[in-house]
């Protein structure tokens, strides 16, 4: 989402979640020449082509003749004018070719590159740190996941998935780092074999504490020359909080993710089979 808002005081920018915030009325030339020289900072930090850094440089130079020599140029626009515009510049980015993320906003989605193991020398089975048979009836999830067309398997994509535990919490190891501080240790990567398979064990998550979500299992894809994006959660058919309102408002990304469990006796299985760019904002048509 991208939305420009002004007030008489701020002008606050939302650009791919990420927010800015920018004091515009009462700030000195001085303080406008920092700022824009931080956007340019912020521009090449985020990848932007060097077009795109050199306009900001453009809007630069008459800031820069106004500190050289204000009296000079005391009737050009207020710094407001220069704050907004660069704002607005902010806004059109995307027209001067950057392409649009694939998904949208996707805040713990850069989770996926969190992997110790090479995305190359990953299993296409996985066994969560949970999963066990010790007084429990595990979970075995398996699927395929498919080419945009439905029908061609697509090997080497990679999914991370990552649940809370029976409690309802997401408990990470005391020592745990990066996304894993939110998202708990109960998470695990594999990639799709050349059939497309994949498979994983665990424990049934149970749902947040005091809260009418269903209970759910987390899960982001990364397809080879795409980025990373989040697809429909793991669902329970069976569960009395998945409600026929809610299960209207799902947005069916990647295809449904409702599993309807079956017991085999010493665990549950279940499977979920993915449509890679299907009800995927931004997906490239080519793929």
């Amino acid at each position: 989402m991208r939305l420009v808002y002004f007030s008489d005081r701020w002008s606050t920018i939302f650009w791919n979640d990420k927010r800015l915030q920018l004091l515009c009325s009462g700030s000195s030339l001085n303080q406008l020449h920092m700022k824009t020289n931080w956007l340019i900072r912020l521009s090449q930090t985020l990848g932007w082509k060097k077009n795109r850094t050199q306009i900001f440089m453009m809007m630069m130079i008459p800031i820069d003749k106004i500190i050289l020599n204000h009296n000079y140029y005391k009737n050009l626009p207020s710094i407001n004018v220069y704050c907004k515009l660069l704002l607005l510049l902010i806004l059109t980015l995307p027209a001067f070719g950057q392409s649009p993320k694939v998904g949208g906003p996707c805040e713990g989605c850069e989770a996926i590159h969190e992997t110790s193991v090479p995305f190359d020398k990953l299993d296409s089975f996985l066994k969560m740190p949970d999963a066990t048979w010790e007084g429990k009836k595990p979970l075995g999830i398996n699927g395929i996941v498919y080419k945009a067309d439905g029908k061609t398997p697509a090997p080497g994509v990679i999914l991370y998935i990552y649940h809370t535990d029976e409690t309802g919490h997401y408990t990470a190891k005391t020592d745990a780092k990066g996304w894993e501080k939110r998202h708990g240790s109960i998470r695990g990567w594999m990639r799709t074999n050349d059939k497309g398979e994949y498979k994983f064990v665990t424990l049934r998550p149970a749902p947040y504490p005091g809260r009418t979500d269903p209970a759910h299992i987390h899960i982001t894809l990364k397809e080879p020359g795409i980025n990373e994006y989040y697809i429909d959660e793991y669902l329970f058919d069976d569960d009395p909080l998945l409600t026929a309102e809610k299960r209207q408002k799902l947005e069916n990304r990647g295809g449904s993710g409702i599993l309807k469990l079956k017991d085999v006796g010493n665990m549950f299985k279940a499977s979920r089979h993915i449509i890679l760019g299907k009800n995927i904002p931004n997906y490239p048509i080519n793929q």
